[in-house]
């Protein structure tokens, strides 16, 4: 999202977030011990005082959560603070990974470099991949360490889908066994 905006729009974004931030920075810099220590309950608006007041932890819940509408009045100051803060965070939706490695790609080969992947770990693996087999082409080598290698599913990528010899150190032997058992291949 952020790399689409026009230079203004992203200038005004950051302003905006800097301007918030300014708002409630005696609240984010404080400590939890602040608060009883340095009577935070005063510094806040007198709405925010009497409406926090009256209400309990699941309203605080259902007021941070953006699924389903609001069942309880909250003061306009507090809503606006929330629709900001909203409008202004970065959206945690994965792009789609361009990968040109057709082996890497091949609908009946994919589950062997992905299995037992979440999505983070599939994005660091395709990335370090990419940029180890083209340091690797361009420095002419052909045979990788990976130390501290886990499972093997980098050593895997590179091996298969980039054609580099791969050697795999691993200290913790329960990872060693594991690799061992859920990557065997079928005969």
């Amino acid at each position: 999202m952020l790399d689409t905006m026009k230079p203004p729009e992203l200038h005004q974004r950051l302003k905006t977030s800097l301007n918030l931030i300014r708002t409630y920075d005696s609240l984010i810099d404080s400590y939890v011990l602040d608060f009883y220590t340095g009577n935070h309950w005063n510094s806040l608006p007198t709405s925010w005082k009497q409406n926090f007041s009256s209400k309990n932890p699941e309203d605080f819940a259902e007021l941070l959560s953006s699924e389903k509408p609001l069942s309880k009045l909250w003061p306009l100051s507090i809503l606006c603070t929330k629709a900001l803060i909203d409008e202004l965070s970065l959206k945690r939706i994965p792009r789609e990974q361009e990968n040109t490695n057709e082996l890497l790609c091949h609908p009946k080969m994919k589950h062997i470099f992905v299995k037992n992947l979440n999505p983070k770990k599939r994005h660091e693996v395709a990335q370090m991949s990419q940029v180890s087999s083209e340091s690797a082409m361009e420095t002419n080598v052909k045979n990788v360490v990976d130390f501290g290698a886990g499972l093997g599913h980098l050593s895997r990528v590179l091996g298969y889908g980039y054609d580099l010899n791969m050697i795999c150190l691993e200290m913790q032997d329960q990872l060693n066994e594991e690799a061992k058992l859920n990557f065997r291949p079928k005969s």
